[in-house]
């Protein structure tokens, strides 16, 4: 596709990279603006603790010189110097070499601004693929005067519903902001007015923090590494603006994640292509015409609403849970996979929540080959599983970023003219949409008996008391007293009731939420646990026992106060160790007068627990269920700015995939995160319950 009006790189070079592992490449950009929390963290940088002398001293070849002749983008000095304090660590975990190269993870990191080889400007287009604009611009460097000259240590970060309240308007000075700290669900996921807040105290203990856990971090496995550094970079820094040029709303850990992303499929696609790039004497990258080394991935599941409803009473709430949480773990799971198959890390992950991802992976042949692959064994896998009623449809889109009168355009492999980010994960929606009109292609290609003939036993035949669908003899198993609840107290014997195994599976994986504090990972059938995808199996577990299960990954689902993902028991250091959000974990309870034992509330006890004054002839339950209107278009335009300037409209289409990632991020903390702060209150807890996370709260 030729482009007018791009932006020359003077005169240009053909040079080959030597790319070894891409990975490496994704971790240097996942680390590459660390250095602003270390330098938020300390003093100037003549007088810098964190900061040793040689560092300091090569302070003219790392940061760029400006006009006024200081030295701008000094964050990059401890982005060195944190990496050259770990590097043992780094060698360690098989991601860095003990070498004075000029491309090793130190220098890929830290020069990102001024880049001496090829290797170091592939890092440049990350972070400017990322942030979406080009910030070596003089423009960027302007200071904000009202914070001073070290303004970054006190620059909070601003809310973007903020912006998105101001949707369409000029951009002001935001009034609404966040104080930095550890990410959390309780009450700091809102803002603050600007003038209550003031970070620079708290940057260096959190500094000494963080650093004080990374020394823990596994460190035998590379991608156990990446895993645990990913959620730990998570916990500490998305709470920070990713810049200080002026007041901004993108979170640092956004930034770095995105760059990691970018950076990695890069260097993908460039070992597979060596040829598909151009260069300037400066070391600055540029795709050739007709290249398209990224693509963005979406994958949907689909049947999720007829999937989580298709029950009866018995084992209800249980079996909603479970199976709320076994559409959650589907996505995740699949994403993970998928990821793995095309040699990605979980940097690569832009986002999964609510039966959907999206991730960033190479263009290449290669990619394309598994991707292909994974499709139509994961397909296999869910029909042999569901028959249908669940499936993944899986897309991608294709795409480079040219700089274009001064901003980066996205540029769609097979459309014409020139794209916002937005409208880049509008056109993988849809072509993902479309993809369900084709979701058993493969099943109907290979077995169109399988899928067209009779099915079932018909005649004499046990039902599933859950779902109430037929069930082949060697499949019935019986649905025991502790997992009947709806008829409660009253029940004083099981009844006759048969399941599946696979609805004994979910019903056990909802009754598993209550009291959990982990979520295990194996990549290896191991007992008790339940299949999700082609090789994942999960289990739920109340607390970190690492001698007595091997897992691969464990991932903190539940805590009281603050997120501490490294257990006091932790000593082996082989598993990943990670976090993530759950809405519902904890249930309204009562104690049964029988047994004098506490168990979970059913429907009509929930029903039956506020009364008011006088005896209600009749009680009701009511449920509260919440969506969010508009997303899409939010997604698409959430960043465009229209205004009228001097009688002139004016239409600037920016967004950023940090950007985007960041509004992920913040919706999915309150509907999976804050949810349970409000559940967990004095005044609710004992009367509500969190169905599951996408929003669907039963209260009487």
């Amino acid at each position: 596709m030729l482009v007018p009006d791009l932006e020359p790189l003077g005169k240009l070079e053909i040079n080959n990279m030597k790319i070894n592992n891409p990975i490496v490449f994704g971790l240097a950009g996942l680390l590459h603006d660390i250095g602003k929390f270390g330098q938020r963290a300390d003093v100037t940088y003549t007088e810098a603790e964190l900061l040793d002398t040689n560092t300091k001293n090569i302070i003219g070849s790392i940061c760029k010189l400006t006009r006024e002749g200081w030295y701008s983008h000094q964050h990059v000095l401890w982005t060195k110097a944190f990496i050259d304090k770990h590097i043992a660590k780094f060698i360690k975990a098989g991601l860095a070499e003990d070498s004075e190269t000029y491309n090793n993870l130190v220098n890929l990191s830290a020069y990102h601004h001024v880049p001496s080889t090829d290797e170091q400007g592939l890092l440049t287009l990350a972070d400017w693929w990322s942030s979406g604009i080009d910030r070596n611009t003089d423009e960027s460097l302007k200071k904000n005067e009202s914070w001073g000259r070290d303004k970054f240590r006190s620059m909070p970060l601003a809310s973007l519903f903020e912006k998105l309240e101001k949707w369409g308007q000029e951009e002001e000075k935001a009034k609404w902001v966040y104080p930095i700290n550890k990410f959390s669900t309780g009450e700091s996921v809102f803002p603050l007015v600007v003038s209550d807040v003031d970070n620079k105290p708290n940057y260096r203990k959190l500094w000494d923090a963080f650093e004080a856990d990374f020394g823990k971090l596994p460190d035998s496995e590379p991608l156990a590494f990446i895993y645990s550094l990913y959620h730990l970079l998570k916990l500490y820094t998305w709470y920070m603006p990713g810049s200080a040029m002026d007041y901004q709303y993108i979170s640092l850990f956004e930034h770095l994640k995105t760059t990691g992303a970018f950076a990695q499929s890069f260097a993908s696609f460039i070992k597979a292509n060596p040829d598909c790039y151009i260069a300037d004497s400066n070391h600055k990258i540029e795709f050739k015409e007709e290249v398209y080394p990224v693509q963005l991935l979406c994958g949907d599941v689909s049947g999720i609403q007829s999937f989580i409803y298709n029950i009866s009473n018995k084992s209800a709430v249980k079996s909603l849970k479970g199976r709320s949480l076994y559409v959650q773990l589907l996505a995740e799971t699949v994403a993970n996979e998928l990821l793995a198959a095309c040699d990605c890390s979980i940097i690569n992950m832009v986002y999964a929540a609510g039966g959907k991802f999206y991730v960033l992976i190479p263009n290449t042949q290669k990619v394309n080959e598994a991707v292909a692959l994974y499709k139509q064994e994961l397909e296999n896998a869910l029909w042999k599983e569901h028959k249908g009623k669940l499936s993944v449809n899986i897309s991608s889109t294709a795409f480079v970023m040219r700089k274009v009168n001064g901003d980066l355009k996205t540029f769609i492999e097979g459309e014409s003219g020139e794209k916002n980010v937005g409208e880049l994960w509008k056109n993988v929606a849809e072509r993902t949409g479309e993809s369900k009109k084709k979701k058993f292609k493969n099943i109907l290609l290979g077995g169109f008996a399988e899928m067209f003939e009779a099915s079932g036993i018909g005649g004499k035949v046990t039902v599933c008391s859950v779902t109430g669908e037929e069930m082949k003899p060697s499949d019935n198993l019986k649905l025991t007293k502790d997992f009947i609840e709806q008829e409660g107290p009253k029940m004083d014997e099981a009844e006759n009731l048969y399941i599946s195994k696979s609805v004994k599976e979910q019903i056990e994986l909802g009754s598993d939420l209550v009291g959990h504090q982990y979520l295990a990972e194996w990549h290896r059938a191991e007992k008790d646990t339940i299949q999700i995808g082609i090789n994942t199996h999960w289990k739920l577990l109340k607390n970190f026992d690492e001698k007595q299960y091997k897992a691969q990954t464990w991932i903190l689902t539940k805590w009281d106060n603050e997120i501490d993902i490294i257990p006091e028991s932790y000593v082996e250091r082989n598993s990943a160790l990670g976090f993530r959000l759950y809405g519902g974990a904890d249930v309204a309870i009562i104690k049964d007068e029988k047994t004098n034992k506490s168990r979970n509330r059913t429907f009509e006890e929930l029903a039956d627990s506020v009364k008011g004054d006088e005896k209600e002839s009749f009680t009701r339950l009511a449920v509260l269920r919440m969506d969010i209107d508009r997303l899409g278009e939010i997604f698409m335009h959430a960043f465009d700015r229209i205004y009228d300037d001097n009688g002139k409209k004016v239409i600037e289409k920016k967004g950023s995939f940090s950007a985007l990632a960041t509004l992920s991020t913040q919706l999915d903390v309150f509907f999976s995160g804050y949810l349970n702060t409000i559940r967990n209150k004095q005044e609710y807890k004992d009367h509500v319950n969190i169905v599951y996370s996408g929003g669907m709260i039963c209260l009487p």
